[in-house]
């Protein structure tokens, strides 16, 4: 196997926790605002799937 030299990369070694929330929450919090300015006046389409008391062997895909 080939050992490539290693990048430097100085901004990384100053990225904090701070830093990283904002370069990581803040685009979300983006696209968020944006979709929402955008959505129309009718209601999402949620589908809500609640199964109580199953087992193991009770669904499908093990089995049952």
């Amino acid at each position: 196997m080939i050992a490539t030299p290693a990048i430097p990369r100085p901004w990384l070694r100053n990225i904090n926790f701070r830093s990283l929330m904002r370069m990581c929450v803040g685009p979300v919090f983006g696209v968020l605002y944006v979709s929402m300015a955008t959505a129309s006046d009718t209601p999402p389409n949620v589908v809500l799937l609640v199964s109580d008391d199953q087992g193991w062997g009770d669904v499908g895909y093990h089995g049952g």
